[in-house]
């Protein structure tokens, strides 16, 4: 077995036109042809949660939030790729924001819809991959939170689930 690391391979030219490696007083060159990476061995894992308990969305009030707390990763490990699926129920969905995040001293939001975005459409069904946490560590308790910008409407959210890609 090679250890990880770069290794290079090339050419060594003496005088006496032989490779002598207990004298290498004799070498007129070194001549590097080409690199050799040996990649670190990387383990791969999932998390996978969801919370199916509907979540009230109040008109034009307070954030909503529906929570998962993933755990199990070992340490070290990073996010290479979050699956999100969400429903939420709503009779005006242009009125929502949508965001997934986590806090760790500050929130980091990344944001699903706008104000605005969507139409009027009575429930928004959601499935995507998200690239904005890769690098992080997966072990967080995640939420997706909703907030009603107008008055006149209401929902919930009725199910949400995360599966998150980590190598370590």
């Amino acid at each position: 077995t090679i250890p990880a690391g770069t290794y290079y391979v090339g050419w060594i030219i003496d005088s006496e036109s032989t490779v002598s490696e207990s004298n290498e007083n004799n070498n007129t060159a070194y001549k590097t042809g080409y690199q050799l990476i040996v990649p670190v061995a990387v383990n791969t894992g999932t998390l996978n949660d969801y919370n199916p308990y509907d979540i009230p969305i109040e008109d034009n009030g307070a954030v909503a939030t529906s929570d998962l707390y993933l755990s199990g990763a070992p340490s070290g490990s990073i996010i290479t790729k979050i699956t999100l699926y969400f429903e939420i129920i709503h009779t005006y969905p242009g009125d929502l924001d949508i965001w997934l995040t986590y806090y760790d001293g500050g929130w980091h939001d990344y944001y699903i819809y706008h104000y605005n975005d969507l139409g009027s459409d009575d429930n928004v069904i959601y499935s995507g991959v998200i690239n904005f946490y890769n690098g992080i560590s997966p072990n967080q308790t995640w939420y997706l939170s909703v907030q009603d910008r107008m008055i006149g409407d209401s929902g919930y959210i009725n199910y949400f689930e995360l599966w998150i890609d980590y190598e370590y």
